[in-house]
Order: structure tokens, then sequence, then C-alpha cells
């Protein structure tokens, strides 16, 4: 995409020049920086790695039921590293939302729970949250996360 700059200069008598010129170099299209900020459940590529692979972000939520002491959702596959990962998790219904890799610290003094985000050896993203607690057993949590990664099919 050819990106058009613009330029005013004062040419001899004051007169007011303007002046264009089209550059394909070291220049971003408009499409492309305004995906940057973009936050989509659509896999949006927002960038190039190190290692010259595209990096990706993709926003996903949902709903998990705890069974025995954890629950494990898969979020995305084909991942071969994860760059960044944010967002918020509730360990039940009706508890406030708090930061991903943030215990819930309730109960008489104690982590009732632990949720985080890991990738697996098959290169799948999963989201994972631990109940210590054996009232957490059976509970509805949800998950609201933005994932930032590169692929193995690239």
């Amino acid at each position: 995409m050819r990106i058009k700059k613009t330029s005013q200069t004062t040419a001899s008598g004051a007169q007011t020049v303007n002046t264009f010129s089209e550059s394909t170099e070291n220049a971003y299209s408009c499409y492309y920086a305004n995906k940057l900020n973009t936050y989509s459940t659509d896999e949006i590529r927002i960038g190039t790695s190190t290692d010259n692979k595209p990096i990706y972000r993709k926003k996903v939520s949902g709903t998990y039921t705890t069974s025995a002491t954890r629950a494990i959702v898969n979020l995305v596959e084909n991942v071969d590293k994860l760059v960044k990962c944010y967002g918020l998790w509730s360990p039940n219904t009706g508890v406030p939302k708090i930061v991903v890799g943030c215990p819930d610290i309730s109960g008489a003094g104690g982590i009732d729970a632990y949720a985080s985000v890991r990738k697996t050896d098959n290169n799948i993203i999963q989201f994972i949250e631990y109940s210590v607690a054996s009232s957490y057993v059976g509970i509805t949590g949800s998950y609201e996360i933005t994932l930032e990664y590169t692929k193995t099919t690239d």
C-alpha cells in the first residue's frame, strides 16, 4: 500500500507550496494500524515476532464447571509461542472477576481457587482453574482472556 506524505514549505516570496510524495517504505497502512487496537473473538494478526512469525490476538470468554479439584478449558490450538496473556476470571457466578493468575482469597484466611493459562506440549493454550475448597466443586465460573501468540502453522 502506498502512503501519501504531505509537507508544506515556504518558497521565496512567502508563498506556501504543498509537496506530495508517495512511499511504500517504513509506513503502515491505516487498516493495519487500526487492527493493532482491535480486540475480537476472531483471530487477528497484530504484528511480527522476533523470529519473523506473525503474532495473532484473540479474545476468548466462556464458562466452566469445576469437577474434583480443577477445570480445564482448551482455548486455542496450533500455538507455537504464547507471547502475552491477560484477562479476568470469576470462580463462581456472582463473585467479582479478578485478574487471571491471581488467587481468589476467601474463606477462612486461605486461598480457595487459582486460575492460570498454560501452553501444553501439544501446542494448545488452556485455561485452568484449581479449586482447593470442596465448596467450589460443581460450581460454574467464567473467564474473559486476551491471548497473543504465534502459530505452528506459519
